[in-house]
């Protein structure tokens, strides 16, 4: 029976997706009952953590990218102290009900944890948030030529190519880092959480250790705010990044081409190029939550062309579930695995601003059966911090119960 979980993520505050449904999670499961720590590199510690019965332990160390850069280097590829602390920590914890979850540890506290789980005798869980268990630059992406990889992680093409977004010798430490991770990981009782079937297909075809697989939806907000009148609305949205990668080029350029109003939430290194090129979209930089929520509902869809991978976008049912919003999505990402073609939203081939363009005409002539398939469909519950500490809580007990 599970009684304690030491969440593992390198910040004790919110800095991106991993890091907001590790501390999610780690809410929920104290909500439970069950006795929580949360492993950490730096803080600082955010509110929501301060207030619980969390407990933190963290190894007060500093992002590898910042300071002394090879003092970075070396711990990026072996920190020590964190495999130390965190082997101190597991001795004092029950191994027949004591869980290990990690959710992120590149940016400060190493692979070597996994020295510290498999010499303490704990199963190990991870949360595949991303790709970087199996490949140098974590997102099987290159960005350099701005197109996905088909590289095999650490074969010879791979090794040779430069696909890092800074010089080749930053690919050169993620090669050896990776080969490193390799060995650290080997030999634990190794579960993986997949969170969507697109990136378990992606992760398994490059998987070089046994494992246990299971599938647990990441929590998200999803309380209905109000529904968008997409049937009088003429406002495409974007939300996230501006850059490259999530495909931001194609949504604007379909707004220009179609004559269309189009409102991009977010920042991001190509945006100042953008605002100049379209000037028919409207930038309006990052908003929280409340801030989206009034442009959400002027919206008719969200339109999201990432050309990587992603792994499980969560814009998407979190705009479908707050606004009723009908979604465009590339059939590159795993978003694509939310969309029922034609029944909630559409899917494009990935690049192709003029299927796009067929796609938004689509929706356009059928937002309003869309958005009632998506209130008569869309469960809420699937995503909810109780529902989702619920899912833990069973596939943890399933793990302990074949480690006896």
């Amino acid at each position: 029976m599970i009684k304690n979980v030491v969440v593992i993520n390198d910040f004790a505050y919110i800095n991106g997706g991993a890091g907001k449904v590790a501390i999610m999670s780690a809410l929920a499961l104290a909500d439970q009952g069950i006795n929580v720590f949360f492993f950490c590199g730096m803080g600082p510690v955010c509110d929501e953590l301060k207030s619980s019965k969390i407990k933190i332990v963290s190894t007060d160390q500093g992002d590898i990218t910042q300071g002394n850069r090879m003092k970075g280097l070396l711990q990026g590829i072996n920190n020590k102290f964190a495999e130390k602390k965190l082997y101190r920590l597991l001795q004092q914890l029950d191994k027949k009900s004591t869980i290990v979850h990690c959710h992120a540890w590149s940016k400060i506290l190493s692979s070597s944890i996994f020295k510290a789980t498999k010499k303490a005798h704990v199963p190990v869980v991870i949360t595949g948030h991303d790709y970087g268990t199996v490949c140098p630059n974590g997102c099987f992406y290159d960005f350099r030529k701005n197109e996905i990889c088909s590289c095999k992680p650490l074969g010879c093409k791979c090794i040779v190519k430069n696909c890092d977004k800074k010089k080749y010798v930053f690919k050169a430490f993620r090669i050896i880092r990776q080969f490193i991770n390799r060995q650290f990981i080997k030999g634990n009782d190794l579960h993986y959480f997949f969170i969507s079937e697109f990136s378990k297909v992606k992760i398994k075809q490059a998987l070089v250790w046994p494992i246990q697989e299971h599938y647990v939806v990441n929590p998200i907000d999803v309380e209905n705010v109000e529904n968008s009148n997409v049937e009088n609305n003429n406002i495409y949205l974007f939300i996230g990044r501006v850059s490259q990668e999530k495909g931001i080029p194609i949504f604007c350029e379909a707004m220009k081409l179609r004559g269309s109003k189009g409102i991009v939430i977010g920042d991001g290194p190509i945006l100042d190029s953008l605002v100049k090129k379209y000037p028919m979209v409207n930038f309006v930089g990052w908003k929280k939550s409340e801030e989206i929520d009034k442009y959400a509902i002027k919206a008719k869809g969200l339109v999201f062309p990432s050309v990587w991978y992603e792994a499980a976008p969560l814009t998407i049912p979190e705009v479908m579930g707050k606004y009723g919003l009908p979604c465009i999505v590339s059939d590159a990402c795993a978003g694509q695995d939310y969309i029922n073609d034609g029944f909630n939203g559409y899917i494009f081939k990935n690049g192709d601003v003029n299927d796009l363009i067929r796609k938004l005409d689509l929706l356009d002539l059928k937002s309003k059966k869309l958005q009632e398939n998506i209130l008569h469909s869309f469960n809420r519950n699937t995503y909810s911090k109780k529902t989702h500490a619920s899912n833990l809580i069973k596939e943890y007990n399933k793990i302990l119960e074949e480690y006896k």
